[in-house]
This record gives C-alpha cells, structure tokens and sequence, in this order.
C-alpha cells in the first residue's frame, strides 16, 4: 500500500508544480518527458548490459625511414563482450585495399601486431584497424561480426 500511496504523491506533487509553473499542457508535457526519459534508458539498457568493444592504436605517429621498407603498427584490442567464439579472432591491418594479418605480441595479452610496406616514393601511408569475429549472441548458428578503428596516418621522414 505504501509504494502506492507515495506514486501517488509524487504524481500529485508533480501535478501541483507544474500547475504552478504554468498549465495543464505543461503538467501533461513534463509528465511526457518523464516517460520519454524512463523509455530511453531502458532502450538503452541492453546495448550497455551486452558488451563494448574497442581498438587502440599503438603506433606511433612517426618512424624514420628504414631500409627494409616495413614498418610495425600494433594495437590494442579491449572488449568485455562475453559471446565472442574463442578462436575466432582474427586481426588485421587495412592499408589502402591490401590486408595484413597482425599477430599477438608475445608476453602480452590482447595486444597485436604487424609489419606493413611503404614504398620508398612515399612518405606517408594511411591504414585502419580490422578485428574480425565470431559472435554467438542471441542465436544458436554463430554469425560474423567485425570491429573497425579510425583511420590513421603514418609518416616516413
């Protein structure tokens, strides 16, 4: 009886606020709002409750130039999404329309990287990060996900 009475209250209470500050159609508009504002966050609740993912580069954004032509790119991959098939990941570095396998750096967890050309004429080259998945979500056939970073730029000098 209690939780009742004091919804109750606080719908009066509401009601006699927004009397006092103007009219009904205020009144009905916070009361509007205040649904609108319960409605967002339970929408918004799932998306929290399943899980983030991230990729951080750790590249730095300048080498010299080296002989070989190769350069290395690493990353960092962060996720707490529980339904990712173990096994199923598979990183790699984008640079122009070439992909690059990246490899686990040893000693390190979630930490991958690789070595990516750049030809002698250039001094920058622009790639991004691709962290391909198995995801076993919310059915029982697992389905391909994919994780993109931003694009980043590296120079040669």
């Amino acid at each position: 009886m209690r939780p009742i009475l004091n919804r109750l209250n606080s719908e009066a209470i509401l009601s006699n606020i927004c009397l006092v500050a103007g009219s009904r159609a205020d009144a009905r508009a916070i009361k509007l709002m205040s649904k609108i504002n319960k409605l967002c966050f339970l929408l918004l609740l799932p998306a929290v409750l399943a899980g983030c993912s991230s990729i951080t580069n750790l590249t730095p954004s300048q080498y010299p130039r080296a002989g070989s032509g190769y350069y290395r790119v690493e990353a960092m991959w962060r996720s707490n999404r529980a339904v990712i098939r173990p096994g199923s990941f598979k990183p790699l570095v984008v640079v122009e329309f070439q992909t690059y396998p990246m490899q686990p750096v040893p000693l390190v967890k979630d930490r991958w990287e690789a070595y990516i050309p750049v030809p002698a004429d250039k001094d920058f080259v622009r790639f991004h990060y691709k962290f391909d998945f198995m995801d076993d979500s919310f059915s029982k056939k697992p389905k391909a996900d994919s994780l993109n970073s931003a694009p980043y730029q590296l120079s040669i000098k």
